[in-house]
């Protein structure tokens, strides 16, 4: 999952947060069966992971890169959620150029944006004033935000 688990991280952290506990392990079969692209290669097809939490009673609301304006005022509706974004990185592989994704899961809380996962071997959250300085911190290219509320 080194290279590309931050989908089932980001999973996880939201099981976790929203008071559904999940076995990492679980998680990750789960997505492995359901949602891989290019085995792998392309981490986790994002509808696969909106599926696989509302299939666990979890109220998932889908922002899209157009709707990021809202993104700050949904994260603070529902509390967490989990932010998909291009990082401006290539990775050479396979005979082509690969542009990176890199998913994270956010929490609201007093001092700000919370973030899991944000970039490998950190073993503490970072904290941004808002989604969007998130973003700009990591080339401002989301795909995605799903606003997350346990069912």
């Amino acid at each position: 999952m080194g290279n590309n688990g931050c989908e089932v991280i980001a999973v996880y952290n939201a099981l976790q947060s929203l008071g559904r506990p999940t076995p990492l392990a679980e998680v990750a079969d789960a997505l492995e069966r359901r949602g891989l692209l290019f085995n792998g290669f392309g981490g986790t097809n994002l509808p696969a992971v909106a599926g696989y939490l509302r299939a666990r009673g979890v109220e998932v609301t889908v922002l899209r890169r157009r709707a990021r304006a809202g993104f700050d005022a949904a994260l603070n509706a529902s509390g967490c959620a989990i932010l998909s974004f291009w990082t401006g990185a290539t990775l050479r592989r396979r005979g082509g150029d690969w542009n990176t994704l890199h998913t994270v899961f956010l929490r609201r809380t007093p001092e700000g944006v919370e973030v899991c996962n944000c970039v490998n071997d950190s073993p503490v959250p970072y904290t941004f004033g808002s989604v969007a300085d998130l973003l700009r911190r990591f080339g401002d290219a989301p795909v995605c935000l799903f606003a997350l509320k346990s069912g």
